[in-house]
This record gives C-alpha cells, sequence and structure tokens, in this order.
C-alpha cells in the first residue's frame, strides 16, 4: 500500500472504495491514510497562513475595482460587495440569520360549566328511567306516584315526552 499513491488518487477525484480496490486494502486504511495527510497537511498555522494570503488577493482586487465602482460601475460595485462579504465570512463577521424555535405546549381544556350540564343532560337523556305516574287526586298517593294538582288532560303525551 502506497500512501502518496491514495493521496494522489483522491486528489484527482477518484472514490475512496475505488481506491481500496485498486490497491488490494480495506476501506478503514484508505481512512486512516486520508487521516495521517490531513492531520500533517492543515494545522493551525496553515489555517492562518492561508487566512492571510486569502485575505490579500482580497484586499488586491478590492483596490482594482473599488475606484471604479465609486465612479458608477455597477458591475464593479456588485463585485466590490461580493468581496466585502467574502471578507467578512472569511474572518466570522458575516453570521446569517438564524431563527429561535419556541415550544409552546397547549393548555388542556377545562371543562366549563356549560360543558358540564351538557353532560348531565346527555346522561338523564340516554339513561332509561321507570315511567312517573301521576295522580289527579290525594286518595291516590298511596300507590307511589307523585301528585299533580291539575288533572291530566292528555296523559299519553305526557309519558312520551319523559320517556318510559
Amino acid at each position: 500500500m502506497n500512501d502518496e499513491a491514495i493521496i494522489q488518487q483522491r486528489i484527482v477525484g477518484r472514490s475512496a472504495r475505488a481506491i481500496a480496490r485498486a490497491q488490494g486494502c480495506t476501506l478503514a486504511e484508505v481512512s486512516k491514510v486520508l487521516d495521517r495527510f490531513t492531520e500533517t497537511t492543515i494545522d493551525d498555522k496553515t489555517r492562518k497562513h492561508t487566512l492571510a494570503l486569502e485575505l490579500a488577493r482580497l484586499d488586491e482586487l478590492q483596490e482594482t475595482f473599488y475606484a471604479r465602482a465609486l465612479e458608477g460601475d455597477v458591475q464593479c460595485g456588485a463585485l466590490i460587495t461580493k468581496i466585502i462579504e467574502r471578507r467578512c465570512t472569511m474572518l466570522g463577521l458575516y453570521t446569517p440569520q438564524t431563527a429561535t424555535l419556541q415550544v409552546i405546549e397547549a393548555e388542556t381544556p377545562r371543562e366549563t360549566s356549560t360543558d358540564k350540564i351538557s353532560a348531565l343532560i346527555e346522561t338523564i337523556l340516554t339513561t332509561r328511567h321507570p315511567p312517573i305516574r301521576y295522580v289527579v287526586g290525594p286518595h291516590q298517593l298511596a300507590s307511589g306516584a307523585l301528585f299533580c294538582p291539575w288533572p291530566r288532560r292528555n296523559p299519553d303525551r305526557l309519558d312520551a315526552l319523559l320517556g318510559p
């Protein structure tokens, strides 16, 4: 297994799986070679040097097109804007806006007095009650019926309304 060959094949765009097959090694071994390459190639000093060089290049570009942008060249103005945005992004000054999510749990609805009354009415309507017998006179009270001081004109209709 040749580390340089693996790195060169990866640089030209060959997949890690294809490299492993070509080199006769495992995918894990290819990954280890690439990890070692990364550790030696990209360190803190390399990052700082690269950042400084790229910022200097942006400064040269900005210097070239800035005066023309001020004279009214729209394309140069757009390029200067892009250069400024890139510099701010590289320095961590430009961060995209983020949305803050706040989870609000809905309260369980409380039972209102109307709900309670509706439930009681529903219970009364769905529960079967024994028929109520009405009496016209006090002589019929001993039979356990309710006293009705007025004579019933249509006893069938009343029983039909109140249920069996």
